[in-house]
C-alpha cells in the first residue's frame, strides 16, 4: 500500500538568495500572514469542517485516536500524513489519509480513497453511491463536472476508461459547505495505474494556514 501513500506526499523545494531573505520569508512573513488571517476570521462567523463527526482541526494524534475509536486501523504513514484503513459510508477496505502541517502540528485535510476498481461501470457506480450519500448530508453539489479534454458525446465506457487512464477525464462533484469544501472524484492513481473514487475534505481555515 506504500504507493498510495506516495501519491499524497507533498515535496516542497525552497531556495533562498541569501540568509536575510530566507529569514524574512521563514519568520516575518508567516507571522504577518497569520496575524492578518486571525484578524479576518475573528470578524467573520466561521466553523471548521467535520469528518465523521470529528472536527478537522488541532493536532494529529488526538484526531487519529478518535478515528481509531470509530474502527479505523493505523497503517504506516509519514510525518505530514497519517494512513489508516477502515469502512466509510458503508464501503469496506477504504484508505484514509489525514494531512497535517508538521511545523504547527495542525491537521487541515482528510482524503478517503475507496477500493480500486477495474471497470468504468464499477467506478461510476461508486461515484453515484458516494454522491447520494453526500447529498443526504449536504444537499445537491454546487458544481458538477464530466469532461474529457474537449471531447464531446463520449458514450462508450471503454473510451471513458481509456481517457481516465491517460489523465484526460474529470468526473467530479463539489460541495461548498460551512467550514470548507468537499470534493468527490473518479481518480486515476499514476503510481500503480489503478483507479478509484476519492472524497476529499478541505477545512476552509486550516487548509489556508497549512499551505502558507
Amino acid at each position: 500500500m506504500f504507493f498510495l501513500i506516495v501519491l499524497y506526499l507533498r515535496i516542497e523545494i525552497k531556495q533562498s538568495l541569501n540568509r536575510a531573505k530566507a529569514m524574512i520569508k521563514r519568520r516575518i512573513l508567516p507571522f504577518l500572514f497569520l496575524l492578518s488571517l486571525l484578524l479576518v476570521f475573528t470578524q467573520c462567523n466561521y466553523s471548521h469542517l467535520k469528518f465523521e463527526g470529528l472536527t478537522i482541526d488541532g493536532p494529529m494524534e488526538p484526531f487519529l485516536q478518535q478515528l481509531e475509536k470509530k474502527g479505523f486501523k493505523r497503517q504506516q504513514g509519514v510525518d505530514d500524513m497519517a494512513y489508516l484503513k477502515g469502512s466509510f459510508a458503508g464501503k469496506d477496505s477504504c484508505n484514509l489519509f489525514v494531512l497535517r502541517n508538521v511545523e504547527r502540528d495542525l491537521i487541515y485535510r482528510v482524503v478517503v480513497a475507496l477500493p480500486p476498481k477495474d471497470t468504468w461501470e464499477e467506478l461510476e457506480s461508486d461515484f453515484k453511491y458516494m454522491r447520494a450519500q453526500l447529498v443526504k448530508t449536504y444537499g445537491a453539489p454546487k458544481y458538477e463536472t464530466e469532461e474529457y479534454d474537449g471531447l464531446e458525446n463520449i458514450t462508450k465506457n471503454e473510451t471513458k476508461m481509456l481517457l481516465l487512464n491517460e489523465g484526460k477525464c474529470r468526473y467530479t462533484a463539489t460541495w461548498e459547505v460551512d467550514g470548507g469544501t468537499i470534493y468527490l472524484e473518479i481518480s486515476h492513481i499514476r503510481a500503480n495505474g489503478r483507479n478509484c473514487v476519492r472524497v476529499l475534505y478541505y477545512d476552509k481555515v486550516n487548509d489556508v494556514v497549512a499551505e502558507n
